[in-house]
């Protein structure tokens, strides 16, 4: 018996019902991409069985593994959608990193046309160094594109989320 939810789930995706079926393919993938804990695969998959009978159309016995599992970590309010489990979406952390990247690449900015630069190489280790307004702008850059990443995830997964639940 597989350890994971994710392993029922690969499991199912490799059965030949799921392979001939693409849109249920991509339902399966985004399940297990967008699910963070055993709650949320629960919840997503009882979103997934509601759907044109779909646990009719599985084999056997990776259904009763399903269930199995499911019953054995007494998830049965989430398939159910009887609970709804806590996602973990902070509405704050990533305005504020945004705020704070925008706030380096400015400082940065800034730094560059007051040159305050120095630019050069490091007698010590013969490697060019860049101090002062460049690292600023750079790391600046770097959490602005780690933001708009996690954003454009997040905001994937809620899609999916109504996309599943509202089917």
């Amino acid at each position: 018996m597989p350890d994971t939810f994710k392993d029922i789930l690969q499991k199912l995706r490799a059965t030949n019902f799921i392979k001939s079926n693409k849109d249920f393919d991509k339902l399966l993938t985004d399940i297990i991409e967008y699910a963070d804990n055993d709650e949320e695969t629960a919840y997503m998959l009882g979103g997934l069985y509601k759907l044109n009978n779909f646990s009719n159309r599985l084999p056997k016995n990776i259904d009763d593994a399903i269930i199995h599992y499911i019953k054995n970590k007494n998830l049965l309010n989430f398939f159910y959608s009887k609970a709804h489990p806590k996602f973990k979406q902070s509405k704050y952390i990533i305005p504020f990193l945004l705020f704070i990247a925008f706030a380096f690449v400015l400082g940065g900015i800034i730094q560059l046309l007051n040159s305050t630069v120095t630019v050069g190489i490091s007698s010590r280790y013969l490697v060019p160094a860049v101090s002062e307004g460049g690292t600023k702008i750079i790391f600046g850059i770097l959490l602005l594109i780690g933001c708009l990443l996690r954003y454009r995830y997040t905001k994937r997964k809620q899609k999916f989320l109504a996309s599943l639940i509202s089917k």
